[in-house]
Formats: C-alpha cells, structure tokens, sequence
C-alpha cells in the first residue's frame, strides 16, 4: 500500500509498505513533491512486482545503489 506520510513539520513522505516473509517494512519512496505522484506509483508498480519475484524491494534498491557506486 503507498501512503503519504505528513509529518508534524509538514514534510510530506511517499512510503510503500509492504510484508516480506510475514515480517512487515516500509520503503521510502522518497518527499512529495519532489518525487510525483506519478513516480511514486511507477516505483510501487516495481517493488510489487520484485515481492511477486520473491524478492525484497528494500534488499533490491540497497544492491543497486551498491553497483552504481564507483568506489572500491
């Protein structure tokens, strides 16, 4: 489910909470209205077909980020 999380502060925060192995997590998805709707819903179109793959969005982006990094 994609929530938007308003903060006290009123920050605005695109979430994408999802259960994997029965354990519950969350996904930033990244501030409204830096990150659009639209990009918001594309990423979560994503991330639900990686959990149809068996596989953990949050793990996913975490290695991605890893194989765009250039350092040794």
């Amino acid at each position: 489910m994609v929530t938007l999380q308003i903060k006290t502060s009123g920050s605005k925060l695109c979430r994408f909470r999802y259960r994997f192995n029965g354990t519950p997590k969350m996904l930033a998805l990244g501030a409204y209205p830096e990150v659009t709707l639209k990009q918001a819903r594309d990423t979560h179109t994503h991330s639900r077909e990686l959990l149809t793959k068996d596989i953990d969005p949050s793990v996913d982006r975490q290695e991605q980020k890893l194989k765009s990094c250039h350092c040794t």
